[in-house]
């Protein structure tokens, strides 16, 4: 027989929503399945929804909790959702997402064969607040690097969400998840499950196939809190949960309180990049006070140097050190005669992380070029342009400044149809060009 698989999810005010993620959840190819519904006060109709679906869960053999509660926030409504779990594995998706209907049993199966794996991660499809479709991230350093997933986790190497995992529910308990769980702040609830599940030290096995499909709702809080000091004020939050998730199930050691102290940085520059307020600048200093704090590769980094490649560039350096990725093989970008070199997408987050150290290095773009540019648009002196590619040549380079699969092959396949242009950089190539131009 099937092991159970509890699914955990937290509703609040998704009327909209919520019905598409329970059809995909009746579409589930696995059929022994613990659905807990934690109605955190929703006042829109959400409540109504479920009670529409309850006959449908049942005829399809599903046990199905309800778990009504006075609005506490998704952290509370997580936390009493895995507290009334009895399945083999969980799960934790949104209410306002929908899964494919492997999504259960392809992580379930893999948990049911090896059993000396503890928890999985599969990819997702991501979409826009219009519903276009953005792509998927194929990519998990813990794969890579599977002795060291503290610092994939901290030096944001790994996907943070919750909604794509699926953990052995021992597993959950011996990482303590639930016993040391915050429901303060109330908005978060991913940062403590992904600390406690990397400090119980067992690597996650990672999925190929984009089996969820993640929605940013503009009403969510991440996506509205567009105004600088809201998003700073969420970060800090998010920092301050992985500080205390940490402090709550062991005493950090030396180097265990360095990457705490760096973790800081990694989200301001995550979250923060794309503000005009974020001053880089001032968090160089404030990176180089850490390292010298800890005595950590002073030497190779310096203030001299962050401020010409700028911190997010200075953070790979550092990185590759620690999880002992010393030889990378770095490809050779060399400007061609009278060729240009192309930065596609100007205005992705991606790009701007390397911002600064792209335009100061030997690989300067001479245009930018992104989908969203208007006329006029200018990135730090250089133009930002509608992309045309029948204009290249053959002695273009192009740099695709994404890492969603999806973009990158279209990007790809547009340049080839379009010219003789074959000197195409990827995101990865570019990073670890950048760095060994600054620190290598």
């Amino acid at each position: 027989m099937q092991p159970k698989v509890s699914m955990v999810v937290p509703c609040y005010n998704k009327f909209k929503w919520i019905g598409n993620m329970l059809d995909s959840i009746l579409a589930q190819e696995w059929d022994n399945i613990e659905l807990i519904l934690v109605n955190d006060g929703s006042t829109d109709g959400t409540r109504g929804v479920i009670d529409d679906y309850l006959t449908k869960l049942h005829d399809r053999g599903f046990d199905v909790i309800i778990v009504d509660q006075e609005n506490q926030g998704v952290a509370a409504a997580v936390r009493n959702g895995l507290l009334r779990t009895t399945g083999e594995y969980v799960c934790m998706p949104d209410c306002d997402d929908e899964l494919d209907p492997e999504y259960v049993s392809e992580m379930a199966d893999w948990l049911w064969k090896h059993p000396e794996d503890k928890w999985v991660i599969c990819d997702c499809d991501r979409f826009n607040t219009d519903f276009s479709y953005v792509g998927n991230r194929s990519q998990n350093q813990s794969e890579k690097y599977p002795n060291k997933l503290l610092e994939s986790f901290f030096f944001a190497r790994n996907l943070w969400g919750v909604w794509n995992l699926m953990i052995r529910t021992s597993y959950l308990r011996d990482c303590r998840v639930v016993d040391v769980f915050h429901v303060e702040p109330r908005i978060i609830q991913e940062p403590q499950i992904w600390t406690a599940l990397v400090l119980g030290g067992a690597t996650p096995i990672y999925i190929k196939k984009p089996l969820y499909k993640y929605y940013p709702r503009e009403d969510s809080f991440v996506q509205s809190s567009l105004i600088y000091e809201k998003r700073l004020e969420y970060v800090n939050q998010r920092y301050l949960l992985i500080e205390k998730t940490f402090n709550d199930i062991k005493n950090p050691n030396e180097y265990e309180r360095f990457l705490l102290d760096i973790g800081i940085f990694v989200l301001y520059h995550f979250y923060l990049a794309l503000f005009p307020q974020y001053n880089e600048s001032a968090t160089s200093e404030k990176l180089i006070e850490v390292l010298y704090k800890h005595g950590v590769y002073i030497e190779e980094i310096n203030k001299c140097k962050i401020d010409k490649s700028g911190c997010f560039i200075a953070m790979r350096y550092l990185s590759d050190k620690l999880m002992a990725r010393n030889e990378v093989q770095c490809k050779k970008i060399v400007r061609k005669g009278s060729g240009r070199i192309i930065a596609y997408a100007g205005f992705s987050r991606a790009a701007k992380r390397m911002e600064t150290g792209l335009i100061n290095s030997d690989i300067r773009p001479d245009v930018y070029w992104d989908i969203k540019a208007k006329s006029g648009d200018i990135i730090r002196g250089i133009p930002i342009v509608q992309p045309d590619f029948k204009s290249l040549s053959n002695e273009d380079i192009v740099m695709i400044l994404v890492w969603d699969n999806l973009i990158t092959n279209i990007v790809t396949e547009q340049i080839k149809k379009a010219s003789d242009c074959r000197d195409i950089v990827y995101y990865d190539e570019v990073l670890d060009y950048l760095t060994g131009c600054y620190y290598d």
